[in-house]
């Protein structure tokens, strides 16, 4: 298989430049190298008893030097996992132990419910389980909610256009109401200079009312001095037997 996907890699024609991408073989083995090695009567040598990801690579025999890095072999050996549930620590631990128990879970365990990938492969493992029955009741109530889904879908994409002709009416009213208001605005403004030209009007005609009664205060001295002037012509002809017309 690997060689298949070497192989599909190659480009017709001269212009290929023979520059392959890395290439990782993942093999999940729900048995152990040492139980895979019983029939053929050989042992093998474990540096760390704990370790159950094995990554094989093309060495050198006798440089032990890696001679080709673009071809990984990386082997997982489930049995030899052995935390439990409460031990896991990092992300990677949590996909082995799913892979691992999977088939013995009835339920996600609740430190897996954060992510979203776990619970999308906890469904479909349980469409996994489901008989041919199952799965064809499965498929309806699927399409039946994909109709449904797509009902509503439309029903948004009706109601955001709705609400996209509503909100331009709104900003149309708006703009209006500005420019009435800057309207009733400039009004006011004229109001507000014919009332200032009324009282500097009004101001006007007190200050002249003002004089006139000055005036006519004045004109009433004069009378009054004139009445007084005549009185004394009269009484001084008398006295000077002249008579004053």
């Amino acid at each position: 298989y690997i060689s298949r996907l070497i192989n599909s890699q190659s480009v017709k024609g001269k212009d290929w430049n023979f520059e392959l991408p890395k290439i990782y073989s993942l093999n999940i083995l729900d048995f152990t190298f040492e139980e895979a090695m019983l029939p053929l009567d050989k042992e093998v040598k474990r540096t760390e008893e704990t370790k159950f990801v094995s990554k094989v690579q093309l060495l050198d025999c006798e440089t032990k030097e890696v001679f080709y890095d673009k071809l990984t072999f990386i082997y997982i050996e489930l049995p030899r996992f052995t935390k439990e549930l409460n031990d896991l620590k990092t992300f990677f631990e949590q996909w082995i132990y799913i892979i691992k128990h999977l088939h013995e879970l009835e339920e996600l365990p609740s430190n897996f419910r954060k992510e979203k990938i776990f619970k999308s492969l906890f469904e479909t493992a349980k469409i996994a389980r489901m008989s041919k029955k199952e799965v064809n009741n499965y498929l309806k109530d699927l399409n039946n909610m994909n109709i449904v889904r797509n009902e509503i879908r439309s029903r948004d994409k009706i109601i955001a256009m709705h609400a996209k002709t509503i909100a331009k009416h709104v900003n149309i009213i708006a703009q209006k109401n500005n420019a009435l208001a800057q309207k009733d605005n400039a009004l006011a403004q004229h109001v507000n200079i014919i009332a200032q030209k009324d009282n500097a009007l009004a101001q006007h005609v007190n200050i002249i009312a003002q004089k006139d009664n000055a005036l006519a205060q004045k004109n009433n001295a004069l009378l009054a001095l004139q009445r007084k002037v005549d009185d004394y012509e009269k009484k001084f002809g008398a006295i000077n037997g002249t008579k004053v017309l």
